[in-house]
């Protein structure tokens, strides 16, 4: 069974997306919380956000790694899924991901994931693989080797 989770979501002017990305994150069973960092949008996305995220706080942008941390930060759980707003959590990973064991959680300070990313609606296969559900370092007894766990289900970007 998964520890807490919080999912965290960086989003600017993401109105026509960020829906997509909160509807897919309520139905993850593990998901303890959502938070939502806004950096400065002028459309409705804080409104949407509001709507179905647990928090929205809003931060000036200073660089994405930065901002990134902060949102890290604000997080109350040990473990994170960084989810962007144009991204969705397939049934298939939010499944895979609530059956993964204790013993899995305490392996692993990270879990990489596959990604399908669509391009002008064609299924792009670059850039198929990254790190979304990290461990906060504070948590990890010790830091040494990167040794990450692969999920076979993905996230699907519009």
């Amino acid at each position: 069974m998964a520890p807490p989770i919080s999912i965290c979501i960086l989003a600017c002017n993401e109105e026509d997306k960020l829906p997509h990305a909160l509807a897919s994150a309520r139905k993850c069973t593990w998901c303890d919380e959502i938070v939502v960092f806004d950096s400065g949008s002028t459309d409705s996305t804080v409104a949407l956000a509001k709507q179905q995220a647990d928090r929205v706080e809003h931060h000036d942008w200073v660089s994405f790694s930065h901002n990134r941390r902060k949102l890290m930060d604000a997080a109350r759980n040990d473990w994170i899924f960084l989810l962007d707003a144009d991204e969705e959590i397939s049934d298939d990973l939010a499944d895979e991901i609530a059956n993964l064991t204790d013993q899995a959680f305490m392996q692993h300070p990270v879990f990489d994931m596959p990604r399908k990313n669509y391009l002008l609606g064609r299924h792009v296969v670059a850039w198929a693989l990254c790190s979304r559900l990290p461990r906060r370092l504070r948590s990890v007894p010790s830091v040494g080797m990167r040794t990450s766990w692969i999920a076979r289900s993905g996230i699907w970007t519009r």
